[in-house]
């Protein structure tokens, strides 16, 4: 299952499923709770085009496994963490942002997909 909502997707999945980066970037910081507690563990990059992409809803124990630091590169595929418990649900919530206005997803999502 999916859900597009505000600058957001979020995808369903089994509690430690592999979470893979979603576009090639430039690694900036994970922590636990981005700007909102309900956020959970997560990833932050920016693409090469500088859409600043947030991946949150991660498990904190595992978060990050390849340990990327800030200014690495990180390349599309590779492992960014892994899908944590999130209230009754476990999936990952991928943001987008761009000068720290939210994108809309599909129309990011549908330009990636063509690539």
């Amino acid at each position: 299952c999916y859900d597009w909502h505000a600058g957001a997707t979020d995808w369903c999945a089994p509690l430690g499923t592999e979470v893979f980066a979603p576009a090639d970037c430039t690694f900036l910081t994970q922590g636990e709770y981005h700007d909102d507690p309900k956020y959970g563990a997560y990833v932050m990059c920016v693409a090469d085009d500088g859409l600043e992409i947030y991946v949150g809803h991660l498990d904190m124990a595992t978060v990050n496994p390849l340990g990327f630091r800030p200014g690495d590169r990180v390349e599309a595929g590779q492992t960014i963490g892994y899908i944590g418990y999130h209230f009754i649900t476990t999936h990952v919530h991928v943001q987008f942002r761009r000068g720290g206005q939210l994108v809309a997803p599909e129309s990011w999502w549908a330009e990636w997909d063509g690539r």
